[in-house]
């Protein structure tokens, strides 16, 4: 962040530089990596298998970055530890927390209509259907 805040000073202070074009690659380029940081952080409780704590940290990346460029990635996590979070709850919890998947499954198909991700979130939600019914 202080290196992206430096580099945009450069530039704000020598606007027409012969550095500018080297300059805003080094931004995309640290953008990149603090989505990615972002992205792998959150996705950790996900490793280990803490599903409500992902999701909710999935979510907080969005919230914080909605522009994040592993976006689609972070939407198909967030809807995977919804489901598996309800899947590993007692019995009396898991229609609830399906319905939490469900709201996940339709935003990502909204966003996402042609994701590699879509079959098995598909089949997924197929499978929560016949449950919650």
């Amino acid at each position: 962040i202080k290196a992206l805040n430096v580099i945009y000073q450069y530039l704000y202070e020598h606007p027409n530089s012969a550095y500018r074009a080297e300059c805003e690659a080094m931004i995309e380029d640290l953008k990149e990596r603090m989505d990615r940081k972002d992205f792998e952080a959150a996705k950790l409780y996900y490793t280990i298998e803490e599903y409500k704590a992902a999701h909710y940290a999935l979510k907080n990346v969005l919230k914080n970055d909605a522009e994040n460029l592993y976006r689609e990635d972070i939407r198909y996590y967030t809807a995977m530890a919804a489901y598996k979070y309800a899947l590993n709850s007692v019995t009396a919890k898991q229609k609830e927390r399906y319905m939490i998947f469900v709201d996940d499954y339709y935003s990502f198909v909204a966003e996402y209509p042609e994701s590699d991700y879509r079959p098995e979130l598909d089949a997924l939600f197929e499978k929560v259907q016949k449950i919650i019914k």
